[in-house]
């Protein structure tokens, strides 16, 4: 699968630098709806009734936590949007249903607003910016929500057909973009209720459903936004970008290398986040390991001269 590099304002697929929305076909946006109402609920329900999970089912909240972070960073952000590296249309649709599991929506709109928060990056258009919001009191609180979670609220959906052509082109993408929100409530409900089952019975499926669907859910989805508001905002600039983007490290083991946001801004195609020594990339680990088993070819390693070209001196980072 080509698909361009959206980190360089060169080599979108746009002509133009004008962003381009489509009004929204949802009254209230789905995720936000489920990010901020079914985690709550599943936070108290497990206060109120006392539903503590056992071992194997914590075992499978982390399961389903890492499962779906890792269809989100692997599946949909390295490959899906910035082509950082190919496989087979099996495992693609494979990696593109598991990170549907994490429920942010479609593959498809995910994609292409992920790409349009690359093209413009903190500046007017970028979607989900923590600094388009730059006056009025409480101004950087009120841009760390929008970029956490306000920005669902806007009412607009992303141009897929300016920003994801090359996906509304792809069947196998669009095999799950049919059905991405059956996945979604697959993990959600349905192998959280089937597990719990076999655990404990009908108190086992309830208590599954509640830590390894809701609150699962919750924690998945605060660690994700989080790349959008804190990786804007707070932490290390070792590269040069044209952007806010930063490096937190401590958001690694959370997102599985998203934490190193700056040097996916300074290379968006690069299949590895943690660019420089000592930096651990999990899901550039796992991509490695695809290398090794043969199901992952043309992955676009950077090399240690080319990042060194953007790489600051560390009294700037």
């Amino acid at each position: 699968m080509e698909c361009a590099d959206y980190g360089d304002m060169t080599t979108v697929l746009v002509n133009t630098q004008t962003p381009t929305n489509s009004p929204s076909t949802f009254g209230v946006n789905v995720a936000t709806t489920m990010f901020l109402l079914l985690p709550v609920a599943g936070f108290a329900a497990a206060f109120i009734f006392s539903l503590t999970p056992s071992p194997a089912i914590i075992v499978t909240t982390v399961v389903m936590y890492y499962l779906s972070m890792f269809g989100i960073t692997i599946g949909w952000h390295r490959g899906l949007t910035h082509g950082g590296f190919r496989t087979s249309p099996r495992i693609r649709e494979l990696m593109t249903i598991a990170g549907c599991l994490a429920f942010q929506g479609s593959p498809v709109g995910w994609v292409a607003s992920h790409r349009q928060h690359h093209q413009f990056s903190d500046q007017p258009g970028d979607p989900h910016s923590p600094w388009t919001v730059r006056e009025g009191r409480f101004f950087r609180l009120r841009g760390f929500w929008h970029a956490q979670s306000g920005w669902l609220y806007d009412g607009v959906d992303t141009d897929t057909q300016r920003y994801a052509p090359d996906l509304l082109k792809d069947p196998v993408v669009m095999r799950v973009e049919r059905y991405w929100w059956l996945y979604g409530l697959a993990g959600l409900v349905v192998i959280p209720a089937a597990v719990g089952f076999l655990v404990d019975g009908w108190l086992g499926a309830v208590t599954c459903v509640v830590w390894a669907g809701l609150i699962r859910l919750g924690f998945s989805h605060f660690f994700a936004w989080m790349t959008n508001s804190a990786g804007h905002m707070f932490g290390l600039r070792p590269f040069r970008t044209r952007d806010n983007s930063t490096n937190i490290w401590w958001m690694v083991p959370f997102t599985v290398g998203e934490g190193w946001h700056n040097g996916h801004h300074a290379y968006a195609t690069s299949p590895r986040h943690g660019l420089l020594k000592g930096q651990l990339d999990p899901s550039a680990r796992v991509i490695r390991w695809g290398e090794r088993l043969g199901i992952v070819t043309g992955a676009k390693w950077m090399s240690d001269e080319k990042v060194a070209k953007k790489l600051k001196p560390r009294s700037e980072w």
